[in-house]
């Protein structure tokens, strides 16, 4: 196909598994044989994908930022092709284990810490499963 132009869009991805053949389309040339000109900002989690969604006309990303983005009324979901669900998980070592009962009785962390990167999907899952137990996710 001969392009007398190329048209501009940009696609939000993630350097996984979901992302990975709109990465390869922009390198192997694919995206300017059919005349676009892809910008692809990679965004480490979905939740901070979300939060930049004016930057971008479309994008991939896992199931929860796509909740997230829908919930917000900023995103339109076309297709949700992975679940993620099984793999989002609150762990403890064994201090936080043994504390787990005191902390739920006292509807707070204390000086407990949670670490997560901030405003990712990690983040959102520790904030509902404390909301879930009536944990104040603030200390």
């Amino acid at each position: 196909m001969a392009c007398s132009s190329l048209t501009p869009f940009t696609m939000s991805i993630q350097p996984t598994y979901h992302g990975a053949p709109a990465w390869v389309a922009k390198k192997l040339g694919f995206f300017e044989e059919i005349c676009l000109d892809a910008t692809l900002p990679v965004y480490r989690s979905g939740a901070p994908q979300v939060m930049e969604i004016s930057t971008w006309s479309i994008g991939s990303a896992g199931s929860p930022p796509n909740i997230q983005g829908w919930n917000k009324g900023v995103l339109v979901t076309a297709g949700i092709n992975n679940d993620e669900s099984v793999a989002n998980a609150l762990v403890a070592n064994a201090d936080g284990i043994a504390s787990w009962d005191s902390i739920v009785a006292a509807g707070t962390l204390g000086d407990t810490k949670i670490t997560v990167p901030p405003t990712s999907t990690a983040e959102l899952v520790v904030e509902a499963c404390l909301k879930k137990n009536n944990i104040s996710f603030d200390p």
